[in-house]
């Protein structure tokens, strides 16, 4: 495919490209990329103009980090980037840089200089560009139960009979029972991978698809790298934004689906909705926002009429300490949250629920201190909100941190010697 001279340099700048030692210069990140862009326009350069007079525009650049030579070093891998783009086009792949006029207004809109520079892509481009385009997020695990899955598929037919499209992440599990329930009922698809999407465009699962136009396979990293959980964690803002409006079908209370789904809140991208008839153990602390519950087809009907924002993540965070207790109980046999003691379970909706954290807590610590590690372990906590909670709890005196190793105690139960050891976290 035919590209700019602005979309070129955009990639010499940012990708990696593949049998290339990059010339020895690392690409740069996505935050040096939209700061070197900001540069250039505060002194009216195009990346074209950059390209052609390389040593006139970088001449009169002051650079303390040292990166003036290596953007030199990038500018000048030209060839490596003819048979990079030789190779993906053969491949039926394009790509979308921040300098092309068709680069996603979402992406820019609701990330800013977190947007990618460049997007991959193979399939319907002017379906992830289209000014009509209205999308679902539907997110959840790959290990979902077969109820979930079905569940799922059954709504991707609903999204694609209400004339949405879906938007997923292409990994097994519910992400692709949502992508192929859409697709076989003649809907269209928006998939945004974390990895390998040069060969996912030759993969026999997707190749009708790709040839009628009903789906659109997208990834902001380099065609053919590989697999790694940063990748994928990053992968899910972009699902997000891409999208109206999202479904959590199954989450856990840690991994990716929950952190994306936490983040989205976090930055109100787009209304956020949550499966309450899943068995994931994390859906039970999201569902502070809207719940969805019912046949597909009443799901999808209640949440493309609903323009309600998403909850604000500090909801959720107050729910972390019952989601956890949740599931150590279904693990551990003690049947429901019904038989659970009462500082274990919440009174009413907006019960305290770090007083709830403070007196299980003081049970604990009854008998000596415990290292910091199998207090998270116990409750099931992410480090942070273990962290949030524990430091106000040492603010306000009702426990002790102490070192060598981390852990902590009751005030009674620590010395004048010790006390002169406790730290806030």
């Amino acid at each position: 495919m035919a590209t700019s001279g602005n979309s070129d340099a955009v990639l010499l700048l940012t990708a990696h490209l593949p049998g290339s030692d990059d010339n020895g210069a690392k690409p740069l990140t996505t935050e040096e990329w939209w700061a070197f862009a900001n540069w250039l326009k505060e002194r009216n350069v195009t990346l074209e103009y950059l390209l052609e007079n390389v040593n006139e525009v970088l001449g009169c650049r002051s650079d303390p980090r040292g990166t003036t030579e290596r953007i030199k070093r990038l500018l000048d891998r030209g060839s490596a980037l003819g048979l990079a783009k030789d190779r993906w086009a053969q491949a039926g792949l394009w790509w979308l840089t921040s300098a092309d006029e068709d680069y996603p207004d979402r992406l820019k809109k609701r990330l800013g200089r977190a947007s990618p520079a460049v997007l991959y892509g193979c399939g319907c481009r002017t379906l992830l560009c289209s000014m009509s385009y209205r999308g679902i997020a539907v997110v959840g695990s790959r290990d979902a139960s077969e109820s979930d899955l079905s569940w799922t598929q059954a709504f991707g037919e609903a999204v694609a009979n209400a004339g949405y499209s879906v938007v997923s992440g292409g990994a097994r599990g519910i992400d692709q029972a949502a992508m192929f329930g859409a697709l076989d009922k003649g809907g269209t698809v928006v998939g945004i991978l974390a990895d390998s999407l040069l060969r996912a465009s030759s993969s026999k699962m997707y190749r009708s698809h790709l040839r009628s136009q009903d789906l659109v396979l997208i990834s902001p990293f380099n065609p053919e790298a590989g697999f790694t959980v940063g990748k994928a964690m990053q992968r899910n803002r972009y699902i997000y934004c891409l999208s109206d409006k999202a479904l959590v079908v199954h989450s856990g209370i840690k991994g990716g689906t929950w952190e994306g789904a936490i983040e989205n809140m976090k930055k109100q991208w787009v209304p956020i909705w949550v499966r309450k008839d899943s068995d994931g153990s994390g859906n039970t602390a999201l569902l502070s926002v809207h719940p969805a519950q019912g046949p597909p087809q009443e799901v999808i009907q209640r949440l493309c009429a609903s323009d309600q924002p998403a909850a604000s993540s500090e909801q959720i965070e107050d729910n972390f300490l019952y989601a956890a207790t949740e599931v150590e109980a279904t693990s551990s046999g003690a049947g429901n949250v019904s038989e659970q003691p009462e500082h274990t379970r919440p009174q009413e909706q907006n019960s305290d629920l770090y007083g709830h954290f403070i007196q299980s807590l003081h049970a604990q610590l009854a008998n000596g201190s415990i290292k910091k590690s199998e207090l998270e372990n116990h409750y099931g906590l992410e480090t942070k909100q273990f962290d949030t909670w524990m430091k106000r709890a040492i603010e306000e005196k009702v426990v002790i941190k102490k070192l060598r190793p981390v852990r902590f105690e009751l005030p009674d139960q620590t010395s004048p010697k010790d006390k002169q050891l406790s730290l806030p976290i």
